[in-house]
């Protein structure tokens, strides 16, 4: 076989014979094309370019500028008491929270804030000037509340026009002598406080508690989750005899193990606002207190409605004793002057679903104690936070442990067993998705004994346990 390269315009081509045939190469094929004419005894090549197609512009790649504030107080881990508050000389979380005067802007630098104690924030802004608390453009503000020693933050009155923004409030674990509550956040007064895309997660007690003479506070696109130990008493966010308004909207309840919200609005209350609220696949478990509502959204009071609100997914056990065995007053799920709003999916054995109000209700399921079902366990995969499973156990023999089949769990890994009681606290060792049935501790899962108000004394019984299994590296 012979070879010869040609030159055709700006492209080469090999032009290779053997015997009869003759073929062409090259290297940019796609940009020329041929066509053979042949006679008899003679052919010719033609050779024309073909069209080529437009280039193809690299790739734009983003560039992300974050808007970077100048002016204000600015606040760093690392800053002091004796910090100026500028970029370069940041003071401390503590000393900017206790500034006075008209209202000011001060950016919290990213990292973990570790208060000594309850943070009490002195600052009164005014309507055309507030206070704004924002975490630093791009950079992420954790406030963990583990060596306080009583509330992780607190709202007198003293407290008026602050915006707090995209902070993160976690870790409140100490309780008070003789079973004092401390609240993630606690507002016994103060007016107008709004907080924006925050996070409350990880207390001992409640995470939200806004009661006596508190008024407009908002809770705008926040997240709620993780919190309570005491099943009977704790609440993602509970809020009651306000004299002023309150205001929930696009908030998300996730994980708690006591009451999830409790809006109350008696005759002297203001409580309005609750819109877009969402309380998806928490559980609850209890024995014997009546008076336990899972979820209460605006209970009574005049012209009040709870608008876009969605219960889903949730499991809420109550052993009431018994003449209170089927006491339907004390509903589990009330969701009262409802407005596009639905119940779905939850699963209730003791109490009630309650609705009034444009409240859609799907595939909820409700048992009174007479019809308890025989040994269960529910394994359920989150279907809004992946790396949660929620493993429900009805145990009515009181057996020491349950199997729970973890084959079909995704995603794969490894998961850590919490209890739903306390999300804090992790029972037996870790385990991992595919591996089959294993074996979850019920003993010694029972809830501590409460003692309410008249004496009454509601000890645990063992016979349902709800279970979190929480991915981890």
């Amino acid at each position: 076989m012979q070879t010869v390269k040609i030159k055709y315009l700006d492209e080469e081509a090999v032009v290779s014979v053997e015997g009869n045939s003759i073929s062409l190469e090259f290297p940019t094929a796609e940009v020329m094309e041929s066509k053979i004419l042949q006679t008899p005894g003679l052919f010719r090549l033609k050779l024309s370019p073909k069209t080529k197609p437009p280039p193809v512009d690299p790739p734009v790649v983003p560039t992300w500028s974050w808007p970077r504030p100048a002016s204000g107080i600015f606040v760093h881990p690392s800053g002091t008491s004796a910090g100026l508050g500028t970029l370069t000389n940041p003071m401390s979380l503590e000393k900017a929270l206790a500034i006075g005067g008209a209202g000011k802007d001060i950016w919290i630098r990213g990292g973990t804030y570790n208060p000594k104690d309850t943070l009490r924030p002195k600052l009164v802004g005014s309507q055309s000037a507030p206070w704004r608390i924002f975490a630093y453009p791009g950079e992420e503000v954790t406030i963990n509340f583990q060596t306080a020693q009583r509330h992780g933050i607190h709202f007198s009155s003293s407290n008026a026009w602050q915006i707090w923004k995209g902070i993160r409030f976690t870790d409140l674990s100490t309780g008070g002598p003789g079973g004092t509550v401390y609240n993630l956040l606690k507002a016994d007064a103060g007016h107008d406080v709004s907080f924006h895309h925050c996070q409350f997660d990880n207390c001992k007690r409640s995470g939200l508690m806004t009661n006596g003479p508190a008024a407009g506070f908002v809770f705008y696109g926040c997240v709620i989750k993780d919190n309570g130990t005491d099943t009977q008493f704790d609440h993602g966010a509970y809020c009651n005899s306000l004299s002023g308004t309150l205001t929930f909207e696009n908030c998300f309840v996730l994980n708690n193990a006591g009451h999830q919200i409790h809006g109350y609005n008696g005759s002297s209350s203001g409580t309005y606002g609750i819109r877009g609220f969402r309380i998806l696949e928490n559980s609850i478990f209890t024995y014997g207190e009546p008076s336990d509502r899972f979820v209460i959204l605006q209970d009574s009071g005049p012209k009040h409605e709870a608008r876009d609100c969605h219960v889903i997914g949730n499991v809420c056990y109550n052993a009431f004793p018994g003449k209170d065995a089927t006491d339907k007053d004390r509903s589990t799920i009330k969701l009262t002057n409802g407005v596009n709003s639905r119940v779905e999916g939850n699963s209730v054995w003791g109490g009630d679903i309650a609705t009034t109000g444009s409240v859609t209700r799907l595939d909820n399921m409700v048992l009174q104690n007479s019809t308890w079902p025989k040994e269960q366990v529910w394994v359920r995969p989150s279907r809004f936070d992946s790396g949660i499973v929620h493993v429900t156990a009805f145990n009515p023999s009181k057996a020491s442990s349950v199997a729970a089949d973890l084959t079909g769990i995704v995603p794969a890994g490894r998961y850590e067993i919490r209890a739903a009681s306390s999300p804090q606290k992790v029972v037996g060792i870790a385990v991992y998705s595919g591996t089959g049935t294993i074996m979850l501790p019920i003993f010694g899962l029972s809830y501590d004994a409460q003692i309410r108000t008249g004496g009454h004394h509601w000890p645990g019984n063992g016979r349902a346990a709800g279970f979190i299994l929480r991915r981890v590296p």
